[in-house]
């Protein structure tokens, strides 16, 4: 399993590439990636303190994407 600065990199690479499609492109790509890295950071900080900040600023930006 991966660390969560490793998960929260991919997270942040792929909310800018969902930007881009969005509004560039005018496509809605899918969020099946996004799910699985949301999942896998979930089951990484189980046990850890979750940085609740962290997720709740990537909601944020994704929300901001559509």
């Amino acid at each position: 399993m991966r660390d969560i600065e490793t998960i929260d990199r991919e997270l942040r690479l792929l909310a800018r590439e969902w930007h881009v499609a969005v509004h560039l492109n005018g496509c809605t790509p899918s969020t099946a990636r996004i799910d699985q890295l949301l999942d896998e950071r979930a089951a990484t900080s189980a046990g850890q303190r979750t940085n609740s900040s962290t997720i709740e600023t990537m909601a944020a930006r994704l929300a901001n994407c559509s």
